[in-house]
Parts: structure tokens; sequence; C-alpha cells
């Protein structure tokens, strides 16, 4: 079973001009922490889920909320993550 908690929220204005909404999550399952990145723009909708990131909260959590004040785009989250990761 995966539970989701969302962790922030925020708004950001595309290279249309529209604005999109995005929400971020921490996932939980019976094999780990994961987190999750969803954009609403309209009837658009786009999302990236990484289920198990880690065995504890902590990290998973930690950038979960790097991804959030960074207003991160689900199309970005990859690279983003690959850039943390490899620190």
């Amino acid at each position: 079973m995966k539970h989701r908690n969302r962790i922030g929220q925020a708004s950001v204005r595309c290279a249309d001009g529209r604005r999109a909404r995005l929400d971020y999550y921490l996932l939980h399952s019976g094999g780990g922490f994961g987190l999750e990145v969803r954009m609403r723009r309209g009837k658009e909708r786009c999302r990236a889920c990484l289920p198990e990131l880690s065995q504890t909260p902590r990290e998973a959590l930690r950038l979960c909320r790097i991804l959030h004040r960074g207003t991160v785009t689900p199309c970005a989250v990859r690279d983003v993550l690959e850039e943390l990761l490899s620190r």
C-alpha cells in the first residue's frame, strides 16, 4: 500500500504565459520512501514519481523540500536529482 503526504505546493508561469500548479509529495510504501511531483495546467497533467529513493523518510523528505523550494517541474526532476545525488 502506498501513502502520499503533500509536502508543498507552488505556482509557476510557463513559457506560453499560462500558470501551472505544482504539488510535491512524500511517498511511503512497504519498500521505502520516495517522492512525487505533479503539475496541473488547465486540463493538462504531468507527473514524476520516484517511489523508493530511501529506506528512511529523512533523505526523501530532504530531496522533496529542495525540489519544492526550487519549483522544479516534473520534466526537470530527473536532471535535478542526478545533479544533487552526484555530490
